[in-house]
């Protein structure tokens, strides 16, 4: 069955019994010998996250007629588009009382069910309790029985968190850790209170914790504080005068007739001396101190009103919404306010607590309740004692709608109910007037639900619907979740709840949830399973920064065909609006087959392999083999299965045979199987190894599909095993990364082009022959054209680094790409597609991995954790990578850093100063070497414009102008960045250096660029950066015009420059040559071209339009060489680009570095190996940040305990280390012509067969083009023998 709606859902399942005469049932009896019928219901929630509008109004009959306000008219319910179809419900409720309110949804006064529901339902029934025993009237004796009830169970759950000297901790059984605030929070709650001589007891303690004497009468806390309004805005740490506060009103509360065994002078003296105008502080202060019946709470309450808005109708505090959007403030101020006037001055401010109880009851929901859990109990607190007053019942509500029309009747008898008049159909325009002599509380209500999800950026959160990915069979499921708190650093957040929708069909393995939260350890420290919502929730005491995961195995009970995804919400337990959420999905899996038949389904499409994986599972797989390799080197691939069961299985391991790679047939392959597979007879809980040997055949991602099948033997021996046939199948997709001989180089052919500057002659498009080298390596040659309608696409479709050899600060240029698109996709919705999420994740992955070159003075250093050297310039090179501009309170305090650099006095020239290491050789002086500071004021007013978006604040760019504009030189790399420079601090005199600039500049009619001599290594990044920074300079002004032709020719140069990869050459002109042509593609408007290729077998048009801009084509050249003819057309521009890509033998050879690498056997430890890498920098200074970049041969790993002695020496020029695949990379802040050495171990992990040697690649690690490498093979460790 499906149901069609959402709530309780009713069935009936009958089962009729017939005797049969015979044994069998072949002759079935026409007549029922009985019959046995089962009523169930099954709760049908509806698809997504509850949201509601709600409307409501406090109207007085004959008061509120005469002034126009006993009607609301035109009144439009309608859902939003984003509700889910069938979801939505719209209704109009009234009641004389809140009261009315209360009674129907105590059970649940928040509409998501979130949250300490179950203290809001226990302070419910206190509150009315004692709401009740203030009216004149007998009350209902079944429902007053039945509050009664009610609180004597609150109390009994209560006792759950009752420690032995009276004080309460915060989670129960599991934590005994007293809290102070815990305590007064349940004592606010109030149930306890049936029990004078355990309420007693606890005030006892309370008072234990007053400072009374000497003292200034506050009360000291102990333990957890989860109430973020009693906490000190500056410091985090809470207040001990709001915590005095809120203690004398739980006190207050509990006790009903005001608080025994405290001092309540001493405490008011605490409040009364703690002097704010905050509103929340003189409101709390307020209700405390006339709780114990003290005139000080008549003079803050006048104080707090100066504060108010008031109207004819209304008194409220209006303050800033939190981060959830929510006004929890303002109502618990109101809350505090009103209780504070009921309390001891209600004759004085009479007329202002109607006015705030009018105010408070209209921000209700539809359930009664509020936002969170502390502004629910208090605001309800405060309405319940609020409808103690004298009232008429007396009251009409008609209500006239689209599709009904009702008339609400109320007297004193309908006291304590609410009515409801429902619409059946939405949207739908509402009216209604209130007549008669009372007054009533009329709410206007749309309900349904959405499928977006919670937001909260307080929380982070990942969601793994994981089941070991390799079971294609029978599979096992398993749910992984990790949250944290991001922004807390080194802080702990408040109580927060894991809450866990299963998907349909499954429950959970409870012994795994117990295991979760039994460690001592374990953050989760408590966990509840409701099968009724078969939801399971789990207590975190206090998250941090740092992630913390849970996971348990689910079991399919049910199998349901079409299971909508399960749901996580992780929220702040007592501030359940604050909340992030996340879908998961439990795939099914199939009736197993053979593994041969997996193998073909699942080739290249299996999960990857990859950790330990739950004994929870039938069997287990490992699977060993080298991440890198050498092209034709002979590689090991080693499966282990280890069996989880009591029973023998039947086990076969076997390898897809694939085009990549060649089986190498083993001499102990029996003859019964063929290469790649292997079979044997597995004991119960046993573990089996199977070998198989590859060559790989092309220098690529080589994809490895292994299967492992195992059949259950009913015996101890497997022979009756069918290999055709499986109980569970096992399948894994590897991969190794295999890497030609020689160092990869490549040849490109570029265009950018517009069809109509090609149809009007204003640009040409030139024939390529497309041929690779001579000294390429036979058979490493690829040959492709690549096209797009745009530079963004290239960017944002390109996986690989930025950087054909995938050397230097890699992940700094990922970084600034990164948020270079973030800047787009925020600058224009039409460039906004699937990819944004992604590129939003990136943003913030490089904002977490530059705060650990953050220093407390909010500067950088050139290291991270070991180095803690501040260097301004690096400064400035974080700011321009601007990763870090997502966190805007982080920004900041760096900008006012450098401010301190600045030169800004009357009589100083502007400029800026700077500390540490500059790693740019561009921005020193050529003739003495020494940084220039025109120079690096020019780059760090250009790092605050593109870390500001719009410009630099907190520095002074007049003097910086100043600074600039006093050195006069004629470089055009100087001209360029000083052009851009004073582009970001809206100078005129930009303009002057811009014409200045391209006085030297070659115009070829297509192209304008900076004929600059090639630098040591033979690459153009000067003149790449110079053009860069011309091209920012005027697309600076987005309305400047005037260099507009010129700038066109500069970003067609630029992008003939750019690799197969959107990079240049080094960090530098990758940095800014990527954001130039970024930037100008904001500027596109039309995407609508065609461009055509040909060459000798290939003949490809090419079509781009809005529907398809973020593309990119490729055309594979099959003939080599190639002679290209293009051509463009079309209202749109395309890039393109042809690359021929290959390998050589030569090594680098700068002749910056000096190169010595060797091995030897380690003399003192069997089985390991030792390489010794030394370096030195041959010109006559300290060189720049360098890379050592050692390639280790194919099966051997490194010893980390070597590397990380070598760095933590203290006496070593290498100070950092980083293990990225088959490599390990030494890093030197400097080095000299003094000779540099490493020398670590290794060991071999897998025996490769016919191995390559290893590579050694010394260079600058921001021009990393400035190399020098050598080869070296690994000589044999000494055999370990036994004993």
């Amino acid at each position: 069955m499906q149901p069609k709606f959402a709530g309780p859902f009713f069935t009936m399942l009958t089962i009729e019994i017939r005797y049969q005469r015979t044994p069998t049932c072949e002759e079935r009896s026409k007549d029922s010998d009985g019959m046995i019928a089962g009523i169930g219901i099954i709760s049908v929630e509806a698809e997504g996250f509850r949201r509601e509008e709600t409307t409501t109004k406090y109207v007085c009959g004959s008061g509120d007629a005469a002034g126009g306000r006993g009607a609301l008219e035109d009144l439009h319910l309608e859902a939003p588009p984003e509700a889910v179809e069938g979801s939505v419900r719209a209704w109009v409720s009234a009641s004389t009382t809140y009261m009315a309110f209360v009674k129907k949804n105590m059970g649940r006064l928040l509409p998501h069910g979130r949250g300490d529901e179950v203290s809001l339902f226990d302070a419910a029934n206190e509150y009315l309790v004692e709401a009740l025993a203030n009216l004149e009237e007998v009350q209902d004796a079944e429902f007053m029985n039945l509050l009664y009830d009610n609180i004597e169970k609150g109390y009994e759950r209560q006792r759950e968190y009752r420690l032995e000297d009276n004080s309460y901790t915060t989670l129960g059984s599991r934590n005994r850790s007293a809290s102070s605030w815990m305590t007064a929070y349940i004592l606010s709650v109030g149930t306890i209170s049936t029990n004078f001589s355990v309420m007693r007891e606890t005030w006892s303690w309370q008072s234990s914790l007053q400072r009374v004497g000497s003292g200034d009468g506050c009360f000291d806390s102990v333990g957890k504080v989860y109430d973020d309004l009693l906490k000190n805005k500056n410091t985090g740490k809470e207040s001990r005068v709001l915590i005095t506060a809120y203690k004398m009103i739980s006190v207050c509360i509990s006790g009903w007739g005001g608080p025994p065994h405290l001092n309540p002078f001493r405490a008011r003296d605490c409040l009364v001396k703690h002097s704010s105008k905050d509103p929340f502080i003189l409101a709390i202060k307020a209700y405390a101190i006339a709780c114990v019946q003290l005139p000080e709470a008549k003079m803050m309450l006048k104080e707090l009103f100066l504060q108010a808005v008031e109207t004819e109708e209304y008194i409220y505090w209006d303050l800033p919404d939190d981060e959830a959007g929510s006004n929890i403030k303002e109502i618990r101020i109101v809350s505090y306010a009103a209780l504070a006037i009921m309390r001891y001055h209600y004759n004085t401010f009479k007329s202002k607590l109607y006015k705030m109880s009018r105010w408070l009851v209209e921000q209700m929901n539809s359930r009664g309740g509020f936002y969170s859990v502390f502004d629910t109990m208090m605001a309800m607190r405060s309405l319940l004692f609020f409808d103690t007053r004298q009232i008429n019942h007396n009251v009409s509500v008609s209500v006239m709608a689209t599709n009904a029309n009702d008339t609400l009747h109320f007297d004193r008898e309908d006291q304590f109910k609410v009515q409801r008049v429902d619409f059946p159909a939405s949207p739908t325009n509402v009216s209604f007037t209130v007549a008669g002599n009372g007054c009533a509380i009329v709410q206007a209500a749309v309900e349904y639900t959405v499928r977006e999800h919670y937001q909260s950026k307080v929380f982070s959160l990942s969601v793994t619907g994981q089941w070991n990915p390799g079971f294609v069979c029978n599979r096992p499921h398993h749910l992984s979740v990790c949250v944290a708190s991001p922004q807390l650093s080194n802080k702990t957040s408040n109580l927060v709840a894991v809450e866990i929708t299963l998907v349909s069909g499954f429950v959970p393995r409870e012994e795994d949830l117990e295991k979760i939260v039994r460690p001592s350890m374990s953050v989760f420290a408590q966990y509840r399973y409701d099968n009724t919502s078969n939801k399971v929730i789990f207590y975190a005491d206090g998250l941090t920064a740092q992630e913390n995961c849970l996971e348990f195995e689910v079991l399919r009970a049910i199998d349901f065909e079409v299971a909508k995804p399960g749901v996580v919400v992780v929220y702040d337990y007592y501030h359940p609006e604050i909340a992030l959420s996340k879908s998961y999905t439990l795939s099914s899996s199939g009736k197993c087959s053979s593994v041969r038949e997996a193998l073909n389904t699942y080739r290249n499409n299996a999960a990857s392999e990859g950790g330990e994986h739950p004994p929870a599972d039938p069997f287990s797989v490992r699977i060993d083999l080298p991440s890198h390799a050498k092209q034709d080197e002979i590689i090991p691939i080693r499966i282990t299965a280890e069996s989880h069961l009591d029973q023998t299985l039947y086990v076969i391991l076997m390898l897809d045979n694939t085009t990549q790679y060649e089986i190498i047939e083993d001499a102990s392959q029996t003859a019964a199987k063929g290469a790649g597979e292997q079979s044997t007879c597995l004991e119960a809980r046993g573990t089996t190894t199977g070998v198989f040997k590859i060559r790989p055949l092309v220098a690529e991602v080589v994809n490895i599909t292994v299967g492992v099948s195992v059949q259950i033997q009913s015996s101890l021996s497997c022979e009756s095993a069918d290999p055709f046939a499986s109980d569970y199948i096992y399948v894994s997709l590897m991969n190794i990364t295999v890497e030609p001989d020689g160092f990869t180089r490549e040849k490109t052919w570029a265009k950018y082009a517009c069809g109509p500057d090609i149809r009007s002659g204003q640009d040409t498009l030139q024939d390529w022959r497309i041929e690779a080298p001579p000294e390429a390596v036979q058979g490493s040659v690829k040959a492709w054209l690549r096209a797009a309608s745009n530079f963004m696409a290239v960017i944002e479709q390109n996986t690989e680094p930025l950087l054909l050899h995938n050397r230097g600060d890699i992940e700094g240029l990922k970084a600034a790409a990164n948020q270079y698109l973030y800047i787009n996709f925020i600058g224009s919705m039409r460039y906004r597609n699937e990819s944004y999420d992604a590129v939003l994740s990136n943003v913030k992955e490089g904002n977490l991995r530059q705060l650990q070159y953050r220093l407390e003075d909010d500067s950088y250093a050139v290291f991270g954790n070991r180095n803690k050297e501040v260097s301004s310039w690096m400064t400035s090179y974080f700011l321009t990578t601007a990763a870090l501009t997502s966190q805007r309170n982080i920004t900041r305090p760096t900008w006012n850093w450098l401010n301190t650099l600045q030169r800004d006095a009357d009589n100083e020239d502007g400029c800026f100063d700077h500390v540490g290491k500059v790693y740019h050789d561009g921005l020193r002086n050529e003739t003495t070497g020494g940084v220039s500071r025109v120079l690096l004021t020019a780059y760090t007013m250009v790092s605050l414009g593109i870390s500001a978006w719009d410009g630099p604040p907190h520095i002074n760019p007049f003097k910086a102008q100043e600074c600039i504009l006093k050195h006069k030189s004629t470089d055009p790399f100087t001209l360029a960045i000083k052009a851009h420079a004073l582009g970001v601090t809206f100078s005129d005199e930009k303009d002057n250096v811009l014409t200045e600039l391209f006085k030297q500049a070659t115009d070829t009619g297509d192209y304008i660029y900076w004929d600059i001599p090639n630098d040591k290594s033979g690459t153009n990044s000067e003149a790449v950066q110079t053009a860069s920074y011309a091209a920012m300079a005027i697309m600076k002004t987005e309305y400047d015009r005037k260099f507009e032709a010129e700038l066109k020719k500069v970003i067609r140069w630029l992008a003939a420059q750019a690799n197969s990869r959107g990079g240049f050459n080094s960090i530098f002109d990758t940095m800014m040559g990527v954001r130039a042509l970024l930037y100008y593609e904001r500027r596109a408007i039309e995407f609508d071209v065609e461009a055509k290729v040909m060459a000798e077998g290939v003949d490809r048009t090419l079509t781009f339009s809005s529907d398809n801009f973020r593309r990119i084509e490729r055309v594979d050249f099959p003939i080599l060489p190639a002679d290209v003819k293009l051509d463009v057309s079309g209202s749109g521009c395309a890039f393109l680009q042809a690359v021929v890509q290959y390998s050589v033998n030569d090594h680098y050879n700068s002749e910056d570095f000096s190169l010595a690498v060797s091995s030897s056997a380690d003399a003192n430890v069997c089985g390991v190996s030792r390489i010794n890498v030394c370096t030195s920098y041959l010109p006559n200074r300290q060189s720049n940040l360098v890379a050592v970049e050692v390639t280790l041969v194919s099966g051997y790993t490194p010893l980390k305990e070597n590397l990380e002695a070598l760095v933590s020496s203290g006496n070593s020029a290498f100070t950092e280390y980083e293990i990225k695949g088959n490599k390990v990379v030494l890093y030197a802040a400097s080095l000299s012509a003094e000779e540099a050495c490493a020398d670590f171990g290794v060991v071999r992990e897998l025996e490769v067969e016919e191995a390559k040697p290893g590579v050694v690649v010394v260079y600058d690690y921001y021009q990393p083009e400035i190399a020098k490498s050598n080869s070296y093979t690994i000589s044999p460790a000494n055999a370990c023998t036994k004993n």
